[in-house]
């Protein structure tokens, strides 16, 4: 190894990474047999697991009998995923972790409904310990599980309005930590990626099926949608601010006026288009981390925010069509403007903003 390679070996080794110097250079398998041994354990864990509650369906009506049969899965998965590690003992690991799960939360609904704030706030806690099992696929999943068990909890305690907004501020918390800590960074991303999974969730439901959920539930929803959409835009004002430091750059006081404009004329039309702002969010965090997958799960949001609020408005056709050609024509009114009353960011590399030389 060059005296360059030790020099960043031990840098890396005193900032708490671990580093395997003597790692063999043997190539990965190829993605198609990766992808074969991960159908192959998947359907080895379904066989098994079919096989396991024919022959102990009489055990699962006990609680007992339900518990210890979730610990006994996520126990081999904890081994599989640890110590065991191949690609074949990771799909294997993880759907024995899904299975025990379930039977988990299966053995908390013998104590509580499923219509009960105190149900979801059990599985989000729970969900929540198992972040602990360092696998980062295995981590994603239960942090969507998760995310989702949270906003279900706050829907039955009758804050469903904030079930959004508070993810978004989970979700800009980790993902602005994602570079702070390199020791975390991949509990970061693998947090980050399976709150945008489960802010999608939430987006859904808040368009769609919000009435039915709170019907389920026997709660009417709480008449603060404000000071959720003020939380959410205070998560956009300081992420601005954050990327702003961050980058050193220079913005002039007119440029600050015309974000100030922007970002009180998208608060307007988020009040109608249920998570356009959150999905602004999304972008700015996916440009801020140089994430492609977050760019991707943002533009997702961003588009159904917009078609969902085409398809709810109580309007004719025509007036949809009229709405969505006034508003393309407002942004790129802006930006002409914005290009205009600066000059100096036109061009191939027109950013925003001017940089500090």
């Amino acid at each position: 190894m060059s005296n360059t390679s030790m020099d960043l070996a031990e840098r890396l080794r005193a900032a708490g990474i671990t580093v395997n110097t003597g790692a063999s250079s043997e190539p990965e398998n190829p993605w198609y047999v990766k992808a074969l041994l991960a159908l192959s354990a998947w359907v080895a864990s379904l066989f098994l697991l079919v096989a396991v509650g024919a022959a102990f369906a009489d055990l699962f009506d006990s609680r007992l009998a339900l518990t210890i049969s979730g610990l006994l899965l996520i126990g081999a998965a904890v081994l599989l995923l640890t110590r065991w590690r191949n690609d074949f003992n990771d799909n294997f690991g993880l759907a024995l972790s899904l299975a025990g799960q379930v039977l988990l939360v299966f053995a908390i609904n013998k104590n509580l409904e499923p219509d009960m704030a105190l149900y979801w706030w059990a599985v989000c806690v729970f969900q929540s310990g198992l972040l602990v099992l360092p696998h980062f696929v295995h981590r994603l999943v239960v942090a969507a599980f998760g995310g989702v068990a949270f906003a279900l909890a706050l829907i039955a305690s009758g804050l469903a309005h904030f079930a959004g907004s508070l993810l978004i501020v989970l979700l800009a918390l980790v993902w602005l930590a994602e570079f702070s800590s390199l020791r975390h960074m991949r509990l970061c991303q693998a947090l980050g990626f399976g709150w945008a999974i489960a802010l999608l969730c939430v987006q859904y439901i808040r368009r769609w099926q919000l009435a039915e959920f709170e019907d389920v539930f026997g709660v009417q929803g709480s008449g603060w949608a404000w000071l959720a959409e003020a939380l959410t835009i205070a998560v956009l004002v300081k992420l601005i601010l954050v990327v702003v430091r961050q980058s050193h750059v220079i913005v002039r006081p007119g440029q600050w006026a015309f974000i100030a404009v922007f970002i009180v004329c998208l608060s307007a039309a988020s009040w109608y288009a249920y998570g356009l702002l959150q999905a602004v969010i999304l972008l700015l965090l996916a440009f801020y981390g140089r994430n492609r997958v977050l760019f991707g799960l943002a533009c997702v949001s961003l588009l159904l925010a917009l078609s969902s609020y085409y398809y709810l408005l109580d309007t004719t056709l025509l007036i949809k069509s009229m709405t969505l050609l006034l508003l393309g024509l407002l942004l790129l009114g802006a930006r002409a403007l914005f290009c205009y009353l600066w000059p100096s960011t036109k061009g191939d590399d027109a950013r925003a903003l001017e940089v500090e030389p």
